[in-house]
């Protein structure tokens, strides 16, 4: 027996990327920790996380520009996003270089037990 999910337009968020490095920017891994219209923590994955893990390949982000992506957010009994942050992780450049944080998902986990009101 399988589930059948309805995708509504609330929950569909628009995420900004923007690249703060010198190069441009290639493939990215970060973050999403959500907040309900509320201010509580919100899980997404359909309610099995606490923060989700996301990557964009070949994105091309000159250096000091953004691109932003649609993101349907999964989130538990379809909550609405009131807001959102992302914490990266991983940046590859065009050019070789790599920036990782290898304390991005700490980060993300102590981020998802605040309330913002």
């Amino acid at each position: 027996e399988g589930n059948l999910y309805f995708i509504s337009k609330d929950l569909l968020e628009k995420l900004s990327l923007k690249n703060n490095g010198n190069g441009t920017l290639k493939d990215a891994e970060f973050y999403i920790i959500a907040w309900d219209k509320n201010g509580y923590p919100l899980k997404l994955d359909f309610g099995r996380q606490d923060c989700l893990k996301m990557s964009a390949n070949q994105i091309n982000i000159l250096s000091g520009e953004s691109k932003e992506y649609v993101w349907t957010t999964y989130s538990f009994n379809n909550e609405e996003v009131g807001q959102y942050e992302i914490v990266p992780y991983k940046a590859e450049f065009y050019d070789g270089t790599v920036w990782e944080d290898d304390n991005a998902e700490d980060k993300a986990k102590e981020l998802f037990k605040e309330v913002r009101n």
